[in-house]
């Protein structure tokens, strides 16, 4: 079968699949919340301007992997176990290992904060010379504990297959609410007003997840499964460390540039990233479909199935990514002029990170589908080897290259991740999960 009909039966199977249903529902509610995070990082660079938005975003880096460390590595165990067990209407499993993951990231949050806003200081003024950066950064360490437990009932409710309230929870409901709250304080109180209402909008967005998580599992009680415990710690510890190399696969090239660079230059970085990330809202929309699909699959022993859905939902975003990275790339200062004339200068790393974005979303949900398969330990260790990658990557060419520096870095580990990902889908599952590779290894 040749490649074209090979992509015709792909499309009409997916047509009519309930995969593209519940995606497409994915994808709308994610737009929808991309919008909203882009009009808030639209907002805070028009009210706080190219140096004090770098100042914020440099913060909120650090933030980021203090909110990992907080979750203690929950996020994909949680996905796994609670798809799995709701399955087999083990309900009273599911409740109670929500509430030991919820009680542990509360301990392990309420000490980085502690860490956080003691260490302030050393931070901004030792490591990256930016006495200016103390404030914001106690500001914003009181929201580790609720976004950290907001993010787990994110995923709790993933795992239900509740999609829709979980890319609204995991993604839009905290910057949309800092963002009303930001256009009410900032302009007169600026970054230390955009600052607190970050925080004061994580506490309502956590409390919010947890009315949704708790309405959903009302009843559900009883004597869970023996051992569940065990099992959630025991996939959670490499989870930690995959969950923390991927945050500073992220967000280490802005902290390091933060070191070297200018205030403005992280700005730039970092809605560069951000308006790539555009690139990713249908993977992130169909992996939201197909992760919990993957576990129940692994479960039931389909590999067909699996197969099936892996590649079908391959194709699927690579179809829709593509006119989305094609304008990014083509025409990337046009798109960083939105921000403001000043963030024209970022063009070049915007348009380098949304080809190592397209690579990524054209793979489709390997890394989901490693992890749903019980290859955590695989999915650990090449995340760990990537966040190396871009460590040296970034310690080697942002003194040189700068801004640019950072996004090659990026660039380059966004794509060689997930076509390692690829390979080893192949190896341990016999699976290609790009449509068309089959085809080239018959040619062969």
């Amino acid at each position: 079968m040749s490649f074209d009909a090979r992509l015709t039966s792909t499309i009409a199977l997916i047509r009519g699949s309930e995969l593209l249903g519940a995606t497409a529902l994915a994808l709308l509610v994610k737009v929808g919340v991309a919008v909203v995070v882009l009009g808030f990082n639209l907002l805070i660079a028009r009210l706080l301007g190219a140096n004090d938005a770098g100042l914020f975003f440099l913060a909120l880096s650090i933030l980021t992997i203090a909110v990992v460390i907080g979750r203690g590595g929950f996020d994909n165990p949680l996905i796994r176990f609670t798809a799995a067990d709701a399955s087999r209407g083990q309900f009273a499993t599911v409740s109670a290992s929500a509430r030991f993951a919820v009680v542990a990231s509360a301990g392990l949050s309420l000490g980085v904060t502690v860490v956080l806003w003691v260490s302030a200081p050393g931070m901004a003024n030792g490591l990256f010379d930016k006495p200016e950066l103390v404030e914001p950064l106690r500001y914003l360490s009181a929201s580790v504990l609720p976004m950290s437990l907001m993010l787990l009932f994110s995923q709790l409710l993933k795992g239900l297959s509740r999609i829709v309230e979980h890319l609204v929870i995991f993604s839009g409901l905290l910057p949309g609410i800092a963002g009303v709250m930001a256009y009410v304080f900032a302009p007169s109180h600026g970054l230390a007003g955009v600052c607190i209402s970050w925080s004061a909008a994580a506490f309502l967005s956590c409390f919010i997840a947890a009315v949704l998580w708790f309405r959903q599992t009302r009843g559900w009680t009883g004597v869970p499964q023996s051992g569940a415990f065990q099992r959630l710690l025991a996939s959670a510890r490499p989870e930690f460390w995959t969950s923390l190399a991927i945050v500073l696969i992220q967000w280490s090239s802005p902290l390091m540039l933060g070191v070297w660079g200018t205030n403005a230059e992280v700005a730039m970085l970092t809605l560069a990233s951000r308006v790539a990330v555009v690139t990713n809202l249908v993977l992130v929309a169909v992996s939201s479909v197909v992760t919990p699909r993957f576990a129940r699959l692994h479960i039931e022993g389909d590999i067909g199935a699996l197969q099936s859905t892996a590649r079908n939902s391959a194709m699927l975003t690579a179809i829709v990514a593509f006119p989305i990275a094609g304008i990014l790339i083509v025409a990337p200062g046009w798109v960083m002029s939105i921000f403001g004339t000043e963030f024209r200068d970022g063009s070049t790393a915007l348009a380098m990170i949304a080809i190592g974005q397209f690579i990524n979303v054209a793979t489709g949900s390997v890394g989901a589908l490693l992890v749903m398969t019980g290859h955590e330990t695989i999915v650990r260790n090449l995340t760990l080897f990537s966040a190396a990658l871009v460590l040296f990557l970034n310690t080697l060419m942002i003194p040189i290259f700068g801004i640019n520096g950072a996004a090659a870095a990026m660039m380059i580990v966004l794509a060689g991740q997930n076509l390692a990902a690829t390979w080893i889908v192949r190896k341990r599952l016999g699976i290609w999960s790009i449509p068309g590779f089959e085809l080239i290894r018959h040619k062969n």
